[in-house]
């Protein structure tokens, strides 16, 4: 089950979910399953696209966003790791956006999930 997968990080793969729907009414969470080597991913998307995908690992999960060249150049002033922010503009562009991808296993990671969602639905 998802809480076996998450272990302790199920507390951080909740508070995501719950500041996401909290700042951002109207998200809806989809189970989808990707096949064998993507396992099952939580989709959560608006009306007319997907904002975040979520995906569990053993003690960790990984959570993903498409960021659109607006939301890239915003990445600058958000205060985020140089690190990350580097490790997305120089990702390869994708037609829905470049992929901004956190392993999240602390309360750091959280915030910089609820950061870069912020950023993409442009709050």
């Amino acid at each position: 089950t998802l809480a076996a997968a998450l272990g302790r990080t199920q507390r951080h793969w909740d508070l995501v979910l719950e500041q996401t729907h909290g700042d951002h009414a109207g998200l809806v969470d989809t189970w989808m399953h990707y096949g064998k080597k993507s396992g099952w991913i939580l989709k959560v998307a608006g009306k007319k696209r997907a904002v975040l995908w979520m995906s569990p690992r053993k003690g960790r999960f990984l959570a993903a966003l498409a960021l659109r060249d607006d939301a890239v150049a915003a990445l600058q002033d958000s205060g985020l790791p140089a690190a990350l922010v580097e490790e997305i503009e120089g990702a390869k562009a994708w037609p829905e956006g470049r992929p901004a991808r956190v392993l999240v296993s602390n309360l750091d990671h959280v915030r910089w999930i609820r950061t870069l969602v912020d950023i993409k639905l442009g709050d």
